[in-house]
């Protein structure tokens, strides 16, 4: 049985899409047979991001200072606690470092690098990208990179030489967007593959295994935005909120952020109960890719808004629009400062077609993760 190591942002990563992809894509390779599990690293906290990125260097490899330091981020050590219970269902391998990696090669026959934004120059300086672009690796091990995320072109220009660098190291290469494809394509000659976000590997069944169902029982709408400070969409979520008739149930993001519109703030919730919170909603309103995705993956109506300006160097939107596009679901998109008439806001979703799409993107992107780790 091949043993397979896996580079992402997942260990003490208190965000619900990158813990939730970590722990899909470790599940998924294990249903397919292989041993697989996440390399726990202490390189995690290293950010290009101004002050939070210093005091999380600061506080690199502590583990006491790092908890007190995410519990003061988010306010409530409920919230840090079921984030680390769910952590506990993840398999992880030993300690390791950006030292100590090369050991790594003693134990796996296999490495991927990926998925989420391992290859954004915004949040990880070049000694994390070498490390997330599998450097360290023997050459007589198989390194793969599966749906590996720059962020956005703008954010990886000027990086050109490192990425061929790193995608000359590669055996196979796949990334989540698009706009990485066309950005990447041209510095190898190499062919690089759009493939699935780990969380779609997995069946809503399989999720339903470690979603946490909330005790209320009425009627909801389930909100979640990403870094919004300003709280730009709040009229257009009320208007909403309004037609439909529904109250909103809103998790906070990682920095205390939510709309100011909500009726139900909730604190303590883990991965397992971001999950929950979207299976039992009656309607979903995100800016977060994961949250539009475990929309679909549960088939709920949805409505998913820009977190930046399309020429934001940290744009993000490009995951959102392809992951749309897709499936033929660009009308769920709101553009800044639209108000969705009656008859829009009653569209119904033909999750029929969506589910087949789903499912073909989903077998595609397991056969060939299979291929990569067992061609010869």
């Amino acid at each position: 049985m091949k043993k397979i190591g896996i580079l992402s942002v997942v260990y003490h990563n208190w965000n619900y899409g990158g813990m939730l992809q970590g722990y899909a894509l470790s599940a998924a390779l294990r249903e397919q047979g292989y041993s697989a599990c996440q390399i726990r690293n202490t390189w995690r906290a290293l950010y290009n991001n101004g002050f939070r990125g210093a005091v999380k260097k600061a506080v690199l490899g502590n583990r006491l200072s790092f908890n007190i330091y995410n519990s003061y981020c988010q306010n409530d050590l409920r919230d840090l606690k079921r984030f680390s219970a769910f952590q506990k269902v993840i398999s992880f391998s030993g300690f390791y470092n950006h030292e100590s990696i090369r050991k790594a090669n003693k134990k796996f026959d296999c490495f991927i690098a990926g998925s989420d934004q391992i290859w954004n120059p915004t949040f990880h300086n070049d000694t994390l990208l070498r490390m997330y672009g599998l450097l360290f690796a023997d050459k007589d091990k198989r390194k793969i990179s599966y749906a590996a995320s720059i962020g956005s072109e703008k954010a990886a220009s000027g990086h050109e030489a490192l990425f061929k660098e790193i995608l000359d190291n590669l055996d196979y290469i796949s990334v989540r967007e698009n706009a990485a494809r066309d950005f990447l394509q041209p510095l190898t000659d190499k062919p690089v593959v759009v493939t699935a976000d780990p969380t779609i590997l997995l069946t809503s069944a399989d999720w339903d295994k470690v979603a946490v169902l909330p005790h209320r029982q009425e009627p909801y709408a389930f909100a979640y935005f990403l870094g919004e400070k300003d709280n730009r969409h709040d009229k257009e979520l009320q208007h909403i909120l309004d037609e439909q008739q529904l109250p909103m149930t809103c998790i906070a993001d990682e920095l205390g952020v939510y709309p100011r519109s909500q009726d139900e703030q909730i604190f303590d919730a883990g991965p397992g109960e971001f999950v929950g919170y979207i299976k039992n909603a009656d309607m979903v309103l995100t800016n977060s890719f994961h949250g539009m995705v475990f929309s679909v993956l549960y088939n709920k109506p949805f409505w998913v808004f820009k977190r930046n300006r399309d020429d934001d160097e940290a744009s993000m939107n490009n995951r959102i629009t392809d992951f749309l596009a897709e499936l033929g679901l660009e009308n769920r998109l709101v553009q800044n400062g639209e108000f969705l008439t009656q008859e829009r806001l009653h569209e119904k979703i033909d999750y029929a077609t969506v589910n087949r799409l789903v499912q073909e993107k989903r077998e595609f992107s397991i056969n060939w993760l299979k291929n990569a780790i067992d061609a010869e």
